[in-house]
């Protein structure tokens, strides 16, 4: 069991994000923006969502495929992006304890 020094350790022990549940949600929800809420990113990730569900709401038009191509790309740059964000995230958290 790992031990603690003193109590911030311990808080950014339990705040930190981890790299492994920041890719599982980027691969099975990324195109709703879940990877993104979860590091905190709450704009963008909300805009994902947006664009994932008006692209699906009109795709009967033939014109929610683009937005939806949109977020595809966005989702494949994220797959890149993820480690950048999972580490910024931390290193501002280990910054501000």
């Amino acid at each position: 069991m790992a031990r603690y020094k003193n109590n911030s350790e311990l808080v950014y022990a339990a705040r930190s994000k981890s790299m492994l549940a920041a890719y599982l949600l980027w691969f099975f929800l990324g195109t709703l923006g879940l990877h993104r809420m979860y590091l905190e990113r709450w704009i963008s990730g909300i805009l994902m969502l947006l664009f994932t569900a008006v692209g699906s709401a009109l795709t009967f038009l033939l014109v929610g495929f683009l937005p939806l191509i949109l977020v595809g790309i966005w989702w494949v740059l994220d797959g890149i992006l993820t480690f950048m964000m999972v580490e910024r995230f931390n290193e501002r958290l280990a910054r501000n304890l």
